[in-house]
């Protein structure tokens, strides 16, 4: 996590993909405590609710990366991160979704230190 975004472990332990996403599509802290990661995604990538009803995470990142249904069906997070973030190859098999999520959603390192980590399954970027 520090090699790409700057952060400390410490800062890096308390990441969570939901804070970030709500943080790059704009949603309140309100809203922030009912969604998941299923739940946000489809408000990041624009996607209808009768869309959202059908995605878990790994459906949702290839819609919002453009990576083809035969690459989304190969895809875990750490596999489509990488692809929307611009990380190499060799990079890619360094990092989780944590890592990569504040290189792609833009955060900022203070805003980084204020969130904490779960679970990491989710994209959030307005590529």
């Amino acid at each position: 996590m520090p090699r790409v975004s700057g952060l400390s472990k410490r800062e890096a332990s308390h990441l969570n993909c939901r804070d970030a996403m709500l943080r790059v599509s704009g949603l309140s802290k309100r809203e922030a405590s009912h969604l998941n990661c299923r739940d946000a995604m489809p408000r990041v990538s624009g996607l209808s609710k009768r869309e959202a009803s059908h995605l878990n995470c790994r459906d949702a990142k290839p819609r919002v990366s453009g990576l083809s249904k035969h690459e989304a069906s190969r895809l875990n997070c750490r596999d489509a991160m990488p692809r929307v973030s611009g990380l190499s190859k060799r990079e890619a098999s360094r990092l989780n979704c944590r890592d990569a999520m504040p290189r792609v959603s833009g955060l900022s390192k203070r805003e980084a230190s204020r969130l904490w980590f779960v679970e990491t399954r989710s994209l959030a970027s307005e590529l």
